[in-house]
């Protein structure tokens, strides 16, 4: 038998291995499997926190002044009172009078998916909404304003920093919705 067999041989009756520091690591599939999860499994993980931290409703809604809050200096909130040109929309059209107007904005509201009409009150009307995978939730603010013949409108989200023109889309789509409802009473009255 030659030594170095003899050497392998002691060494296993006593215990002992001569692994090097390499050969005591896990194979890299293992190790490729567990970097994926973390990567995969943490930022998961902060998001649904996140989700959860934006349900609470902010005392920041309603009307400061007699107007809708500016917008905060990040691009997750639009507005047609910002001062900003990349936070700015377009107020929405008002439909007949007051009245007629708050009935539209919160059919229109209450019509589509995962949001809901929180407050009315006078000219304001604040309503819910939320993402539909995280259930994110987005507050969208609403004045109405008799005087102009316009509703303007606050749409924010209440977590994170961006929101990929969420935001944006939402008042265009409130936009199409409510011009929709204009269209066949002014049939009618041709």
């Amino acid at each position: 038998m030659d030594r170095d067999a003899t050497q392998s041989s002691n060494n296993l009756r006593e215990g002992r291995t001569s692994l090097t520091p390499n050969q005591n690591r896990p194979p890299p599939i293992r190790r490729g499997f567990w970097a994926v999860l973390i990567f995969i499994l943490v930022p998961l993980l902060g998001l649904i926190i996140l989700s959860l931290f934006s349900q609470r409703r902010p005392p920041e809604t309603g009307l400061v002044g007699g107007t809708l809050r500016a917008c905060p200096n990040s691009p997750n909130c639009v507005s047609s009172l910002a001062e900003s040109q990349g936070q700015r929309v377009s107020p929405l059209p008002m439909v007949g009078d007051h009245d007629k107007s708050v009935e539209m904005l919160t059919q229109v509201i209450e019509n589509m998916p995962r949001a809901s009409v929180v407050t009315v009150a006078g000219p304001y009307v604040h309503a819910e909404f939320q993402t539909r995978l995280l259930r994110f939730v987005d507050d969208v603010e609403f004045l109405i304003d008799s005087d102009a013949q316009v509703i303007h409108v606050r749409s924010a989200s209440r977590s994170g920093h961006s929101d990929f023109g969420v935001n944006r889309q939402r008042v265009e789509v409130l936009r199409r919705e409510i011009q929709s409802w204009t269209k066949p009473s002014e049939k009618e009255t041709l």
